[in-house]
């Protein structure tokens, strides 16, 4: 009988120190910044419906080399009020992702995290907007002194303003911030990183992912992807799953005629779901956001896709990447390379996109009726 009693004392104490301990690990912090494009709009439809993985601490308007607010026709600007209206989006299915998972974050919350930052020109990082003050007033922070990921799902001027503000203002703060910041760029879609970020804050030793890999779930998918992938990312699939009768964010995701059209900035935030494979730790485990070897100080790139290939000293995206270059093979051993190169993130597409489909339910179905 006292064996038993004191079995039972420690098995108690174990689930309440196991219940603890579940109620108080650290979501990820993120904080993302984005040029607006259509590829954009629709990751953060996923974004929004992931929000409960992640302690989003800021959406900022920013821009790129391919979208800057005085870009014409295809370098149009889309208004920064679409983030506003994708929020509100949100909120009207809010009320029902709260009955599966009561840590999505309030539509008021991300309205008041909702920030413009640096929009008027390609690259752009001298003025002091309201955007870049936000990011820079949240890396001082000295209450908190968790990583956090800032996610460049366009160019890196905004970033790039914000740690200049730092620099000039706080210069004895840039170690401090060094320690807690984590930058995931999309490319580097303006040559600010190059101009500032590099010279500036690299040699602190700043976790710094520039991905390339991203691209097999932009535009070119249907050249690059494993047949065997495709057929998620089909008019069949995203319309049953996500696009149709999926609620009122979902019936704004960006596609092409019911078909996936773009996610090109997704992989920066899959790569911080906390999914047990353990890539914020190290980016060379590999994750939902791809893997990456380190190339220089703790900057990491993509791993070579054939030893003919060369690193790049200078900007990274767009025209000298690798990418762009195998998207245009045609041989059957070049094919097999690129095949390969892009594999780190469609391995885990399957479970990616059945994920986002779980969460699409989530938007509109009850609890029981729903996969978790």
């Amino acid at each position: 009988m006292v064996k038993f009693y004191y079995s039972f004392i420690i098995i108690l104490l174990l689930s309440v120190v196991n219940s603890s301990t579940a109620q108080t690990v650290d979501r990820p912090r993120v904080l993302v910044t984005t040029d607006g494009e259509a590829d954009d709009r629709a990751s953060m439809v996923r974004f929004l419906l992931t929000s409960n993985e992640f302690e989003v601490e800021g959406i900022v308007n920013s821009s790129s080399q391919f979208h800057w607010e005085g870009g014409q026709g295809w370098n149009a600007f889309h208004p920064v009020t679409w983030v506003k209206e994708y929020i509100d989006l949100y909120a009207q299915v809010y009320p029902n992702l709260q009955t599966h998972d009561t840590l999505f974050p309030h539509p008021d919350y991300l309205h008041s995290i909702w920030k413009v930052g640096n929009i008027a020109e390609i690259g752009e990082y001298q003025k002091r907007t309201k955007g870049a003050k936000f990011i820079a007033e949240t890396l001082l922070d000295t209450t908190d002194h968790r990583p956090i990921w800032l996610q460049a799902w366009g160019g890196t001027n905004t970033i790039a303003s914000a740690l200049k503000i730092i620099e000039e203002d706080h210069p004895e703060k840039m170690n401090y911030v060094a320690r807690k910041l984590r930058l995931f760029l999309i490319w580097e879609q303006d040559q600010s990183y190059q101009d500032y970020i590099r010279p500036h804050w690299e040699h602190l030793n700043i976790t710094t992912i520039i991905s390339d890999q991203f691209d097999c779930m932009a535009y070119i998918w249907p050249k690059v992807l494993p047949k065997t992938i495709q057929p998620y990312f089909e008019k069949d699939w995203m319309t049953t799953n996500i696009i149709e009768g999926h609620g009122a964010l979902c019936n704004a995701y960006e596609n092409s005629q019911g078909a996936f059209n773009a996610e090109g900035d997704t992989p920066a935030f899959l790569h911080t779901i906390p999914n047990g494979l353990n890539s914020t730790d190290s980016p060379d485990f590999g994750g939902w956001g791809g893997r990456y070897v380190k190339v220089r100080n703790n900057v990491w790139m993509d791993p070579l896709p054939d030893s003919s290939f060369t690193r790049p000293t200078k900007q990274w995206g767009f025209e000298n990447s690798w990418s762009k270059l195998l998207e245009h093979i045609t041989t059957p051993e070049d094919i097999q390379i690129r095949t390969a190169y892009f594999k780190p993130i469609w391995r885990w597409l399957p479970e990616v996109q059945n994920d986002f489909a779980a969460r699409a339910d989530w938007c509109v179905q009850p609890f029981d009726a729903a996969n978790h």
